[in-house]
């Protein structure tokens, strides 16, 4: 029987503290065998049970809008399988040099008079715009923590994407109560594969911090050199429920948030449903357009 955490009986010890390495030479730690005792440095327990996520899973099926009534109504395969999902944690400050093209949008309105077949004389004005560029450049300091790069293809990484997070922020030495029930996803990923991925997704977030430091209406030609400053790593397991069943004779695979419930997945979606939708839709814009039509031929 897997055991649920509670704040009263998660482990008080806490976790290994976070390990350094040299971010320009991944390669040169080790990476570590498959086995399960190898990663269980520390991990984020599972919060919800089994038959709590299968009731999660319910409710999340009715919000679904355009779902058919009976994929709703589908049984699942079996009780969800937790899972405990192997990934980095990296952590690093950053400081960056910057320049960019920063743009200004700039309007300009011209006036022109017109007479019409009556004699009156009517002011029409139409405005340009134009994106007036200036180059700019600077420094950018951030740092960055729990950056969390899944180790293993058990899952595809776009749906874990889609759910990352935690209940808690901070993960808790590991204990084989909490794993007890549990499937471990092996890792399949070396070190440097993982930093790979990590400092891609560093590099995203800086690219969004630099261009709102910059500010202006658009930024053009960016271009940012980054030193990464004391960068460390922890690897942790991550609660995952998967979730399974069939509809009309195909499969459908769900990963769920083992700590907050969020949810990913494909759902089925129901032609009458979609096309109602689609005919709404169209339905507004005829209106929005008629009504603009009306307005112009006042």
């Amino acid at each position: 029987m897997m055991s649920m955490s509670s704040p009263a009986s998660r482990n008080p010890f806490p976790p290994p503290a976070e390990i350094r390495f040299d971010s320009d030479r991944p390669q040169d730690t080790p990476d570590i065998s498959a086995d399960r005792a190898a990663w269980s440095e520390a991990l984020f327990p599972f919060v919800l049970s089994p038959a709590q996520a299968e009731e999660a899973f319910r409710s999340w099926r009715k919000k679904q809008r355009l779902a058919p009534g009976s994929f709703k109504r589908a049984g699942l395969r079996s009780t969800p399988a937790a899972v405990y999902m192997p990934y980095w944690s990296f952590s690093a400050g950053t400081r960056s040099s910057y320049r960019a093209q920063k743009g200004i949008n700039v309007s300009t309105d011209t006036h022109y008079t017109e007479t019409d077949s009556n004699g009156n004389t009517h002011t029409r004005t139409e405005t340009s715009w134009r994106t007036d560029y200036m180059p700019v450049s600077g420094e950018h300091e951030e740092m960055f923590g729990d950056v969390r790069v899944p180790a293993s293809a058990y899952f595809d990484r776009g749906l874990l994407d889609q759910i990352d997070g935690c209940a808690s922020s901070d993960p808790v030495a590991f204990s084989p109560a909490y794993a007890a029930g549990c499937i471990f996803a092996a890792p399949s990923f070396t070190f440097a594969q993982g930093w790979k991925v990590g400092k891609s997704v560093i590099e995203q977030r800086l690219r969004r911090s630099v261009t709102r430091r910059i500010g202006g209406d658009s930024v053009d030609n960016l271009k940012i050199d980054t030193e990464y400053r004391g960068p460390r790593f922890r690897r942790v397991l991550v609660p995952i429920y998967e979730i399974e069943l069939d509809y009309r004779g195909k499969p459908f695979s769900y990963v769920m948030n083992g700590s907050t419930g969020s949810i990913a997945g494909r759902t089925p979606r129901s032609f009458a449903k979609t096309a109602a939708l689609y005919v709404s839709i169209a339905a507004i814009i005829l209106l929005v357009v008629g009504a603009i039509v009306r307005i112009s031929n006042l």
